[in-house]
């Protein structure tokens, strides 16, 4: 890990605490806030693969464990 020389002291996590200590104010509820649409687009690119590789929907509603998430992985992927 790469040691910073900020101000007086060694910070390993220099780039983090010199964003930090901009403006937390600003800067913390700006970075929740944009975790909704990262997440959203992160979500978009998970279900867009799943749902083109879906079995036959009967198939899903009669899953032999009554979940077709499970189920829908271990079709499409192959694995437990």
């Amino acid at each position: 890990m790469r040691s910073y020389l900020n101000g007086s002291t060694i910070c390993p996590e220099w780039p983090l605490t010199t964003v930090l200590k901009a403006d937390p104010a600003v800067k913390v509820p700006k970075a929740i806030s944009l975790c909704v649409p990262v997440g959203g687009v992160a979500g978009f690119f998970f279900i867009v693969p799943l749902c083109a590789t879906l079995p036959p929907l009967a198939d899903v509603i009669e899953a032999p464990v009554g979940q077709a998430l499970p189920y829908v992985f271990h079709t499409v992927m192959g694995s437990p």
